[in-house]
């Protein structure tokens, strides 16, 4: 093993960081990703550890590898029974309709507000719908990693949809595995649909991805969505759907790329939930956020839930039956 393996390895013993890792040992995401792959091959295995705090450190598994997933486990570390992230999506990046100044004003209003984790639900870049050539999804990404904003205390959590599904369709480019490759600011939660859990409490989120292997239906069973927030990209608009126990959230699009049938403002929604005692989801309180192109408070919204269902497994949210 060589020497900055080991030191690799002792600093994910001791708890350290990515942001630490990759300054202690002055090597960049790509680079950091090549050695735990490097690690896997000799028996070692980690899994993500993700807190609110926008950090990442790493559980080792005893040899045991698991491969990325469509879920993960978000600690608390702020306060114990509540979670402040923004919910945007839909960027687009690479349509002349993309807007990274929209981003860097989120990216603000997130610092001011003190909130670490941004859920982003899908479609980062325009892709190839419309039949672009491999050169143009490659332009697309690069503007994708060298303009999205970035900042050391928050961290994107990614859900990717139809759009950056058909590079890997067409032209065998993985999106997902690319930019966290180059980005040690985003964690990827796979294409379709992602599950976040935090304490007992779950947050779905989706995007459809049609004639994708990894797609599963996208209309739950009710007594799947009881006491969830679902969080739906898409749409480009905001769009609110609830009964006693479930909470449905169309999140708008942070583009310019505005849909003539749903005419909206480009915006984004700073989403707070509270835990009961048993760690179940108990109200969530949502602004919603519109860029004009300053972030302004468009409106609130609170949803309480008066009972729980048994949590899902990512099996069963990416179950096509």
């Amino acid at each position: 093993m060589t020497e900055i393996n080991q030191k690799l390895l002792q600093l994910i013993s001791d708890g350290a960081s990515t942001k630490e890792i990759l300054q202690t040992l002055r090597i960049t995401p790509k680079q950091l990703k090549i050695r735990l792959e490097s690690l896997k091959r000799e028996g070692y295995g980690f899994e993500y550890q993700v807190s609110d705090n926008g950090l990442i450190t790493y559980n080792p598994l005893n040899g045991i590898y698991h491969d990325a997933t469509n879920s993960l486990q978000m600690k608390l570390t702020k306060q114990e029974d509540e979670f402040t992230f923004l919910a945007l999506s839909d960027l687009h990046i690479g349509n002349k309709s993309d807007n990274i100044e929209n981003l860097n004003l989120l990216y603000e209003y997130a610092k001011r507000e003190g909130i670490n984790i941004i859920i982003n639900c899908g479609d980062l870049i325009n892709g190839c719908c419309t039949n672009e050539s491999e050169a143009i999804v490659r332009k697309q990404l690069e503007r994708l990693i060298s303009k999205h904003p970035f900042d050391e205390e928050i961290l994107n959590i990614v859900l990717f949809g139809n759009h950056d599904y058909t590079p890997l369709e067409k032209y065998n480019i993985n999106i997902s595995n690319l930019i966290t490759s180059e980005r040690s600011d985003f964690i990827s939660l796979g294409f379709g649909t992602g599950l976040i859990n935090v304490l007992n409490g779950q947050i779905i989120i989706l995007h459809p991805v049609k004639r994708s292997t990894c797609s599963p239906k996208h209309h739950f069973p009710e007594r799947w969505s009881t006491g969830k927030l679902i969080l739906k990209g898409h749409g480009h608009h905001n769009f609110v759907k609830t009964t006693d126990n479930t909470c449905t959230l169309k999140v708008p699009t942070a583009s310019d790329v505005i849909y003539a049938q749903n005419p909206s403002l480009p915006g984004a929604m700073k989403i707070t939930i509270h835990f009961d005692e048993e760690g179940y989801l108990k109200n969530i309180y949502v602004e919603h956020l519109v860029i004009t192109p300053k972030i302004y408070t468009a409106g609130y919204f609170k949803q309480t839930f008066n009972k729980h269902a048994p949590a899902l497994t990512e099996q069963t949210v990416l179950s096509k039956k």
